[in-house]
């Protein structure tokens, strides 16, 4: 009797303190995703600081910039505990897929045709594989019909609801302005090696923005392929001494003008006036905090505003 009761002791002591160290793992575990919570609030919190600062001290926006900087800032002093990193991104450095409409859904007939025109020199760009001129007029007209408020195709090819409904799942053409990037998924067209690219290689996510629909791309922060894509007569070595020039610190008062190119650029190169901007709008604010072993991802969209407000548009939470 007397082996059997300390058997039974034994036991439940045993489970006793199994389940005190789960709850004790638990708490800490709480303890840290409150703590990551507070953290990339106070993250995305610093970065609005950041851009609303910068859009008090210039009316035009570059690479030099603070908040573009922010991601080499060294922050142990503000987050001495755990990680953090915080990352601003340009997003008015992006092709405007709401530009590609025209006047017939509230745009302008000659900034879509432009956009289009661009779209499509950089979709037949080597960074997306396999995709030829033929190819890429499927997807432009994909992505117009999926914006465009009838159900008339663009080209030979279905692109309207009327394709996307013979789908499983089936679903219809939007009919409005893109919302979301991820969007592009549903189009036809639009593979997962075109949206997310590859191995140094660029997206189509990363290259285009479902904010703005006047066609303006800041030059400043654009990328090479965009730049490239920018005039038939761009190359890959011009865009090469665009990205150089403005690369370069001592030129940084030089990139408040949109002309600034055709001191880089020979004469015979000339882009869109009407599409060529050198300020910034929208932003894209990442903040990961990580704490235990345990990590926290915040992606905010944001407008910052004539008066320099900024507003968030869009965010995500992992």
């Amino acid at each position: 009797m007397t082996v059997s009761v300390i058997s039974l002791l034994i036991a439940v002591s045993v489970q006793f303190g199994a389940d005190m160290r789960r709850e004790l793992a638990g708490s800490a575990n709480a303890l840290s995703i409150n703590t990551l919570g507070i953290k990339v609030k106070s993250g995305y919190n610093l970065a609005e600081a950041v851009l609303h600062g910068d859009g008090t001290e210039n009316d035009f926006d570059s690479l030099h910039d603070s908040w573009s900087l922010l991601a080499d800032q060294d922050l142990s002093d503000f987050y001495p505990a755990g990680g953090m990193e915080i990352l601003v991104r340009d997003l008015s450095g992006r092709l405007q897929l709401n530009a590609l409409v025209g006047s017939a859904d509230g745009g302008d007939d000659a900034i879509a045709r432009q956009t289009r025109d661009i779209l499509q020199r950089l979709l037949v760009q080597e960074i997306f594989i396999d995709v030829n001129v033929d190819r890429a007029e499927l997807i432009i007209n994909a992505i117009v019909d999926w914006i465009d408020k009838d159900d008339k195709e663009q080209g030979l090819e279905s692109t309207e609801s009327s394709y996307y409904r013979g789908l499983q799942p089936a679903y219809t053409a939007k009919n409005g302005p893109f919302e979301f990037i991820e969007e592009l998924l549903l189009i036809r067209g639009i593979t997962e090696d075109i949206y997310y690219g590859g191995k140094d290689r660029p997206g189509l996510k990363d290259l285009v923005t479902v904010h703005g629909n006047d066609g303006s791309i800041n030059i400043n922060t654009a990328s090479k392929a965009l730049l490239k894509a920018m005039s038939p007569a761009m190359n890959a070595e011009f865009a090469d001494d665009l990205v150089a020039f403005r690369a370069d610190e001592t030129n940084r008062d030089q990139l408040a003008g949109s002309s600034w190119y055709k001191g880089v650029l020979p004469g015979d190169v000339d882009l869109e006036p009407a599409l060529v901007g050198t300020a910034s709008e929208y932003f894209r604010i990442i903040v990961q905090a990580t704490d235990n072993r345990l990590n926290k991802l915040l992606t905010a969209d944001v407008h910052r505003q004539q008066d320099n407000t900024i507003v968030m548009i869009a965010r995500k939470m992992e």
